[in-house]
């Protein structure tokens, strides 16, 4: 069960709005009909998918497409009102049958002031949820974000540019599915490619049952061939040769340049309307004959009617396409005018709405940890105590408690969940360590906890990283500084 809860405040306009969308569509489009889920925008109200429950539904082929034309549509406005959607997430996964994996994803620039106020409301309603959050743009509240992970046991990523979220949202994506390869990269043998022309530009992971398509230009008339390379689950390297085929298909153009127009576009759209690329669409556009924002099908009649006399100008309403609603602003206008304006074009989406669903199941995750006795009933062990610091720094002792009671107390795990773990706890560390440098806490405060976060992202020898790092986090939530 999922549930994608997407920011759609005001402060998350630009390339913040677009790539939120795409990468919650691309989640979206990878669930399969074993898995249920729900999505929920929201300012300060919330909006559910048109012609979908407000509830957790199966993932269907429809329910899915229903859902990614929601994200297609999402623009940013209005204030940003956090507690009321994830309140309602942790309803509807608390309403969740027994057996089920919960799993919450929060995306969001983090603008809000009230963040203990709703760690509070929403601490007795986390159990067994797991909840990942992306905090997007430079002045995210990581301290709250980090956090709000911590309490559910997931990642925490913190974003500052577009590229950075498809990494950020495909690392959490691993922890929802298991897919058969990541960090897949494309070399091309035999042909002589036109640079940029590739889509899309940043491949996503291969998931069982979904079809990756990838194309691009080239000019030499060989087949040439491709190879497709990358990491499995194990860690072990993978790789797939695609022999190319020369043929006559008409199609495989207009499929080209429908991608690359999406990406085009969605450059367009974090570029804050740069002229060069907007001509740069209009003339792909023109060129391969497939539309984008700024073209349209006209058909112009040449025959002459009324010779020699006045002209008469027929303003010609235009009918809303299928499935759309008024604007509110145009809706509440209706009555005093006597036509409506056709709907503003909406911004493009960068995701195949009709792409299938996969057939397998995502991997089981980690079991959620049980809450631990205090470490005030531990043994110390030793070390030099230190002054406590400002109240900043007492808030992180207590958040690497939480982290170390729950490490501490969790169920024995495989090297996969374990090497898991570890991962998602450097982000939350991350996003701790960034909270309290920007509350101008000394770095020498928490120095330990940085070099663990290092020695957890080299990746070494995982039975010694993670005695280490129960270590560190005691010897931090203690106040002690570690000898040597």
């Amino acid at each position: 069960d999922v549930v994608l809860v997407l920011d759609r405040s005001g402060s998350m306009g630009g390339w913040k709005m677009v790539a939120a969308r795409r990468a919650a569509a691309r989640i979206v489009d990878t669930l399969t009909t074993g898995d249920r889920f729900a999505v929920l925008t929201f300012d300060n109200s919330i909006d559910w998918p048109a012609g979908l429950p407000e509830g957790l539904v199966e993932a269907s082929d429809r329910n899915r497409y229903r859902a990614v034309e929601h994200l297609a549509r999402v623009d940013a406005r209005g204030g940003t009102e956090l507690l009321a959607p994830l309140r309602q997430a942790l309803a509807l996964l608390g309403d969740a049958q027994g057996g089920r994996d919960a799993v919450v994803v929060l995306v969001t620039d983090g603008q809000v002031g009230n963040e203990d106020q709703i760690l509070r409301a929403l601490a007795g309603g986390m159990r067994d949820v797991r909840i990942h959050t992306v905090g997007i743009d430079r002045a995210v509240n990581a301290g709250f974000l980090g956090r709000l992970a911590g309490m559910g046991g997931g990642r925490c990523e913190l974003v500052e540019s577009e590229d950075r979220l498809d990494e950020a949202m495909d690392a959490i994506h691993r922890r929802i599915g298991a897919p058969l390869a990541y960090g897949l990269q494309l070399e091309v043998e035999g042909l002589a490619t036109i640079d940029g022309t590739a889509s899309p530009a940043r491949l996503p992971d291969l998931f069982p049952g979904v079809p990756l398509v990838v194309t691009g230009r080239y000019r030499s008339p060989s087949a040439g061939s491709l190879v497709l390379s990358g990491t499995t689950r194990d860690g072990r390297k993978w790789s797939t040769t695609v022999i190319g085929q020369c043929g006559d298909a008409s199609a495989v153009t207009a499929q080209w340049a429908r991608a690359h127009l999406r990406d085009l576009e969605d450059s367009y759209a974090s570029a804050r309307g740069s002229r060069d690329l907007e001509r740069t669409i209009v003339d792909t556009s023109l060129r391969f004959g497939v539309l984008c924002r700024f073209t349209a099908y006209v058909a112009v009649d040449s025959r002459v009617v009324a010779a020699g006399g006045e002209p008469h100008r027929v303003v010609q309403p235009v009918e809303m396409p299928s499935g759309w609603e008024p604007q509110p602003v145009l809706a509440s206008a209706a009555a005093s005018a006597p036509m409506m304006a056709a709907p503003p074009e909406p911004e493009p989406a960068s995701f195949d709405l009709c792409a299938g669903p996969p057939p397998s199941r995502g991997r089981k995750m980690a079991p959620m940890p049980r809450g631990g006795q205090s470490l005030s009933s531990m043994a110390s062990g030793s070390g030099i105590p230190f002054s406590t610091g400002g109240r900043e720094l007492d808030a992180a002792r207590e958040q690497v408690r939480d982290e170390w009671r729950r490490m501490r107390d969790i169920a024995p795990l495989g090297d996969f969940e374990r090497r898991d773990w570890l991962a998602d706890l450097a982000t939350r560390l991350t996003a701790l360590l960034r909270s309290l440098t920007h509350s101008g806490v000394p770095g020498s405060e928490f120095a330990e906890l940085q070099t663990l976060v290092d020695a957890i992202e080299a990746d070494g020898p995982l039975d010694a990283v993670w005695a280490e790092a129960l270590r560190v986090l005691e010897a931090f939530a203690e106040g002690r500084r570690l000898p040597g």
